[in-house]
């Protein structure tokens, strides 16, 4: 046991792994705060009802919708604009209106339906759900020359219900701009390689993740790939050996390999219930790629194994928070699973709460962050009390203090049978299981 009460604070990933640290070590940590994590999105957990990978698309099209202030018509025009840009992309006419009507830039042009479902359609789509995930209501939130929100702006490009065509077309082009404030453009014509060839940065207070001292791939231990390694990786020492591999990781691609190995989140789009088009998750394409990048197979019930249902029903003290407007609050707690594990929705975007206080706040934002005050004044107080009643005299003791303050896990895994994260196959959530929504709130 720590000599003081220790609290994880987190958002979005470290949001998930704060709530990790107080499961696996409640000795040490008094309590956590877990800001847009994606917890409840990892698979294998046997949830009921399941968790829904088509969620995250969902909530991106609400966040378009006049539900949450856009212009009632700009869902709709998104939708038109896919199946739009889908239907030119099958002949050489409408690959050519397309290029002309959406001022693509050289390095940009659409030659082929492929290069309109895998570069333009994919690149339009990653804008509005990133501008959904950073939805927030003060202007240059994570980077320069983005308005308070965003969403709702480039909507009112889209506000028109009778744009067809071009007109469809060239407002799209505008409406993105807004998402990457006008960088897009910047050239006089649409780059989609440049604007979408880095994520938007986290906002403050994390900001762009700082390399630690030395190589990273001093820090990556050696991979044994089952497949020719790609450009992601170089071989050590000169020699031919694939497993003798190390990884040289871009900035880019330092989370990609962490979404391989540990925080697989399935998220799928099927163009009816949201304003994107088919496009379901494919483990066997994620696994190929994680490969291919990584020489490691994707790890998808990692999560489950280590830290699922049964861990989190075990624990205590974790308080989970979700930005309404976020996507991936359709993998994050949004009810109270306990009296002591609750969660709390304000009106705003991703990880939104962990930032400063400004005079854009919605109340609700407000409202959050006070009830996470109380909450760390309450965990430490237990803890320091729950301290000073047990003498440490021994490690009996010790284990008793612990598992009074939550209770230590046995990271029971929560899969099904015998099988293993190794094996690679996917698992069917179960109501009967013993983790089973139903158990858990119960």
């Amino acid at each position: 046991m720590s000599r003081n009460p220790v609290i994880a604070i987190g958002g979005s990933y470290s949001g998930q792994l704060a709530s990790y640290l107080r499961m696996r070590y409640p000795d040490v940590i008094a309590g956590a705060i877990a800001s847009s994590s994606t917890s409840l999105g990892a698979p294998g957990l046997g949830l009921d009802p399941s968790y829904d990978p088509y969620g995250f698309a969902k909530v991106a099209t609400q966040t378009a919708s006049s539900q949450a202030g856009a212009a009632p018509a700009c869902s709709a025009n998104v939708q038109k604009f896919f199946q739009t840009l889908f239907q030119l992309g099958q002949s050489p006419s409408g690959l050519d209106q397309v290029n002309q009507d959406m001022f693509l830039c050289s390095n940009s042009m659409v030659t082929s339906y492929t290069d309109v479902n895998s570069s333009l359609a994919t690149w339009v789509q990653f804008r509005w759900t990133e501008a959904a995930q950073y939805n927030a209501p003060m202007a240059d939130y994570g980077a320069l020359g983005i308005p308070a929100n965003r969403v709702q702006v480039a909507c009112e490009l889209l506000s028109d219900s009778t744009l067809e065509g071009s007109n469809l077309l060239s407002a799209m082009v505008n409406a993105t701009s807004v998402f990457t404030g006008n960088a897009s453009v910047s050239g006089g014509c649409l780059d989609i390689t440049g604007a979408a060839a880095e994520p938007e940065p986290e906002p403050e207070p994390y900001g762009p993740a700082q390399a630690p001292a030395g190589d990273v791939a001093d820090l990556i231990p050696k991979a044994e790939p089952e497949a020719v390694p790609s450009a992601n990786l170089q071989q050590s020492s000169g020699q031919d050996n694939a497993t003798d591999a190390v990884f040289q990781f871009s900035a880019s691609d330092k989370f990609g390999y962490q979404v391989c190995t540990q925080d697989q989140t399935p998220t799928s789009y099927n163009g009816v219930d949201d304003m994107f088009f088919d496009q379901p998750y494919n483990l066997d394409a994620v696994d190929a790629q994680c490969v291919s990048d990584y020489g490691v197979h994707s790890q998808y019930n990692w999560a489950a194994a280590n830290f699922g249902l049964s861990a989190l029903r075990q624990s205590s003290n974790i308080f989970f928070t979700n930005g309404i407007y976020d996507p991936f609050i359709a993998c994050g707690a949004t009810k109270n699973i306990s009296d002591t594990i609750t969660a709390f929705v304000y009106e705003g975007c991703h990880t939104y709460d962990m930032g400063s206080a400004a005079p854009e706040d919605p109340p609700s934002v407000t409202a959050s962050r006070e009830e996470g005050v109380r909450l760390i004044r309450q965990w430490v107080d237990e803890y320091n009390t729950a301290k000073a009643s047990v003498p440490l005299s021994n490690a009996a003791d010790l284990f008793d203090l612990s598992y009074s303050l939550g209770g230590y896990i046995d990271a029971v895994p929560d899969i099904l049978g015998s099988q293993s994260p190794e094996n690679q196959e996917s698992l069917e959530p179960s109501s009967s299981l013993s983790n089973g929504q139903s158990a858990l709130l119960g």
